[in-house]
């Protein structure tokens, strides 16, 4: 004979204990996708080139022409190295730790920059001020880096602050690079994307240099 009191037990557990525990377990398992795309801190890296076809409100002197930026994303930093027509123009690293600091390129004088990861670590997000001056007014740039699908694109986004300049949106497409051939040294057929530099050596050899030194 069963007992009235242990079946009621059971149908208890099947009732409640068990669809809160797989309710705990599919919060569990969420919680380490978040962390584990929060924690890839190298899925920036790489060398890309921007499609001005794709892009929306490019400055002019950037169409018919090259250009590159290189990154390097560690745990604590953003480095973003550009690339015109093959000349390396300048390199600015940033603290990822939402603080403000002296701006990189110019010092404290030149401005403050901010700069942050969204939390699934697609998203790099620059904030740069440039205060005012001689009848200028200051400035505030709002950059966002945004990694596409399968990591092969880069959206870059620029807005300013209070300003009446459109936003701009810039597409960049992940280039690939293969070792040199033995019987051809300077070749560069698409193959793997460089690690750390060997974007910059492959560039050069593709491209001859521009005699534009500045960046807009």
């Amino acid at each position: 004979m069963s007992n009235p009191r242990a079946a009621a037990c059971r149908a208890y557990n099947v009732r409640v204990k068990l669809p809160l525990l797989g309710i705990v377990l599919a919060a569990g398992l969420a919680a380490a996708g978040c962390h584990h795309a929060a924690n890839n801190t190298t899925a920036f890296n790489g060398t890309f080139e921007l499609d001005t076809h794709a892009s929306r409100n490019v400055p002019e002197m950037m169409r018919g022409h090259s250009s590159v930026i290189h990154l390097t994303e560690t745990a604590k930093t953003f480095t973003i190295a550009f690339i015109f027509d093959g000349d390396p123009l300048n390199i600015s690293k940033f603290d990822l730790d939402a603080k403000t600091h002296p701006l990189n390129v110019g010092g404290p004088a030149m401005g403050s920059e901010r700069a942050w990861r969204s939390r699934d670590g697609r998203t790099i997000h620059l904030r740069i001020h440039r205060p005012g001056g001689a009848g200028h007014p200051g400035t505030t740039e709002n950059l966002a880096f945004a990694l596409g699908p399968g990591g092969n694109t880069i959206r870059r986004t620029r807005t300013v602050v209070g300003g009446s300049e459109p936003e701009q949106v810039y597409i960049y497409r992940r280039m690939h690079f293969s070792k040199p051939r033995s019987s051809s040294p300077s070749s560069t057929a698409p193959s793997s994307t460089p690690r750390n530099g060997a974007g910059h050596a492959a560039l050069a050899r593709r491209r001859r240099p521009s005699k534009i030194s500045s960046f807009a």
